[in-house]
């Protein structure tokens, strides 16, 4: 029989424990990041509720908005909008830029952007969003990569689209919101929740638009009317004038064939579909275009503008202060102007992106 030296077991026991422990250390640090990251997206829930049930108790004195200056005979196609780019993002979090930076080097710079509450945009004269859209449960989230980027001032959709119902109360006369909803599935595996996009989740998405925005969505089928389709319809009366548009909300489906085509699927002409789609000029369902590039785009941008179709381009793509990208897009006559830098909260260095004079709302006819 051996009988160990007790200084001999003390020994192997902490060999054991550090062999053992050692691999818990990365582990442990990772749930820490998890859960930190995960507490700061619920406290932009709480904000987002907490800003509504203030906004509903005690709303803003109603001001002059600039839409009283355009004419009700306007088309919608000759209208002119400032939007911004990934409206619901967020200040980054440090921790989620860091990791990102591991994976992908080059990408925090282009990120090095934030916006202000949907209110508040739409206060500040912004009258088109662009939200980032992902499937998380029986839910949408606003988010542009799960996780490591996913601060959001509008995490839920459905309350997204409350705040702007609610902006829209308290200011009536506004020309209508045009709202691109761009569905992402990207980087799914950073989401245990996360579900793709098909059939199922599209249908309960325009049910969710509906009932968030009631009576304020414009449809399809209020544009179609009895023409057969929607460039029918618009080849055959062209886009309503802003008289019967005012306090309305477009929902446009961001450029995506795969998602369009389950979309659309046996019903080119948008029966009963709560978003309107972005296709060529010559497609049925075509009313919306989304063409980033105004310098390698303006042919196309120009071709689509004459068939009638609705244009968003991009002022300052990616991040950029260089005033030629927004020139450029001022020059290709699209309707939508995206930005990452509106007049109300500026780069540091002073640029932001406008429609001549600090306007963000116009006709395109207006120099």
């Amino acid at each position: 029989m051996v009988i160990m030296n007790p200084k001999h077991r003390s020994t192997k026991r902490k060999v054991i424990f550090i062999t053992v422990l050692i691999p818990l250390i990365p582990l442990t640090i990772l749930l820490l990041a998890i859960i930190s990251l995960k507490s700061a997206t619920l406290f932009d829930a709480r904000a987002q509720a907490a800003r509504m049930r203030q906004l509903q108790q005690n709303p803003p004195a109603a001001k002059r908005l600039p839409d009283a200056d355009i004419p009700d005979s306007l088309r919608l196609d000759q209208l002119r909008l400032l939007a911004t780019h990934n409206s619901y993002r967020a200040k980054s979090d440090p921790l989620g830029i860091r990791l990102i930076a591991l994976a992908k080097p080059a990408e925090p710079p282009l990120l090095a952007y934030r916006h202000q509450s949907l209110y508040s945009q739409l206060d500040s004269d912004i009258r088109s969003l662009e939200l980032d859209l992902r499937p998380r449960g029986d839910r949408f989230v606003l988010a542009h990569v799960p996780l490591v980027d996913e601060r959001s001032v509008a995490p839920d959709l459905a309350a997204a689209l409350s705040e702007c119902v609610l902006w829209s109360n308290h200011n009536p006369s506004h020309v209508p919101l045009i709202i691109i909803l761009e569905l992402k599935d990207d980087w799914g595996f950073l989401d245990p929740f996360a579900r793709s996009w098909d059939a199922v989740a599209l249908d309960r998405l325009d049910q969710t638009i509906r009932t968030a925005l009631g009576d304020r969505l414009f449809t399809p089928d209020n544009l179609r009317g009895a023409a057969d389709s929607v460039q029918d319809a618009i080849a055959r009366q062209g886009w309503p004038e802003l008289g019967s548009l005012r306090n309305r909300v477009l929902v446009v489906l961001h450029e995506d064939q795969r998602l369009r085509e389950i979309y659309i699927e046996g019903n080119p002409a948008l029966h009963g579909r709560a978003m309107f789609t972005c296709a060529a000029p010559g497609a049925a369902d075509g009313g919306f275009a989304i063409l980033n590039d105004p310098v390698a785009d303006a042919a196309r941008i120009a071709e689509y503008r004459a068939a009638g179709l609705i244009v968003r381009t991009r002022a300052d793509a990616p991040p950029s202060t260089d005033p030629s990208g927004l020139q450029a897009a001022l020059a290709s006559g699209a309707n939508i102007i995206s930005t990452d830098y509106p007049p109300a909260y500026p780069h540091a260095n002073g640029y932001n992106a406008n429609l001549g004079g600090g306007r963000t709302i116009n006709s395109l006819s207006t120099p």
